[in-house]
């Protein structure tokens, strides 16, 4: 299949948002044409930028637009892609802080969107749940979808080091939180810590173990090297509830080792205690990375 992706990231050979989107879709023997309409708006406006979708998905012939949740797509633009024969699918691939007020309101404008696509897909398994709770039109579930192959590598020599991939999360004046009582209680056990995100220099006490900024295929190096990958829910938001992340798959599909805490979706990937660790609290986190 033609699959166009409107998306709001911008495109990037090192971006692992695109590696998963773009690359992994072309590896299941798709065309992609993918576009970051949120940059498009930026330098040409929503009018033009909506011609320049448009003019793709007739020059390419694409049969499905798949539209990510957060991009800027009016249901005007919906509605002249059905008219070009193009079926619409709407992926909701970050639907896990319903609790927050503010990213509430975002995902209740959101969905008003959902009503006019063919198909709704969420990669968390309590959205449509939550969504039928708050009156909105509830997506299906899907497991998130990952093309391993796409990081298949060698053996890599292991490094005696604890790998967080992730961001650590951490909302304006509220510097504490899962993911940063898990690394403080590493580090107070003695265990070695390596920050992959930049955003860890934000964190007191963080900053000296922020890793250098890699290529994402040194980054896919490092997460199969590493003795530990932790990868924990994001915890931005005043309320969350633990939801699977993308970089789980990254780590599982490079080979290493993934220490990770339990969420509805766990079960659909993985085998607890087998092919990764679940934990919950910081002590458990410790005695598992030992």
């Amino acid at each position: 299949m033609r699959v166009l992706i409107c998306a709001s990231v911008p495109l990037s050979a090192e971006s692992a948002y695109w590696h998963w989107l773009k690359v992994g879709t072309e590896a299941d023997g798709h065309q992609v044409v993918p576009l970051d309409v949120l940059g498009l708006q930026s330098l040409y406006g929503p009018s033009a930028t909506e011609r320049l979708v448009l003019q793709a998905a007739s020059a390419y012939q694409v049969n499905v637009a798949l539209i990510l949740a957060d991009a800027p797509i009016s249901v005007p633009l919906l509605a002249r892609l059905r008219q070009l024969g193009v079926v619409l699918v709407r992926l909701r691939d970050d639907d896990g802080r319903l609790t927050d007020p503010v990213t509430t309101a975002t995902l209740r404008a959101s969905a008003r969107l959902d009503r006019h696509c063919d198909l709704v897909v969420t990669c968390r398994r309590g959205v449509p749940a939550q969504f039928a709770e708050r009156g909105w039109p509830p997506p299906s579930y899907l497991p998130m979808p990952f093309s391993a192959v796409t990081l298949a590598g060698g053996t890599q020599p292991l490094r005696p080091v604890v790998r967080f991939s992730d961001a650590p999360g951490v909302r304006a004046g509220v510097l504490s939180n899962r993911r940063v009582q898990l690394v403080r209680a590493l580090l107070a056990a003695g265990l070695p810590v390596e920050l992959a995100h930049p955003d860890w220099r934000l964190v007191p006490g963080c900053a000296h173990l922020v890793a250098d900024p890699l290529r994402l295929s040194a980054v896919h190096a490092a997460m199969a090297s590493a003795t530990v990958n932790v990868c924990l829910a994001a915890d931005g938001a005043a309320e969350t509830w633990p939801s699977f992340q993308l970089s789980c798959l990254q780590v599982a599909a490079t080979g290493g080792m993934l220490l990770t805490e339990p969420c509805d979706e766990f079960g659909d990937f993985f085998i607890d205690g087998l092919e990764a660790l679940t934990v919950r609290s910081p002590a458990e986190g410790v005695a598992q990375a030992r």
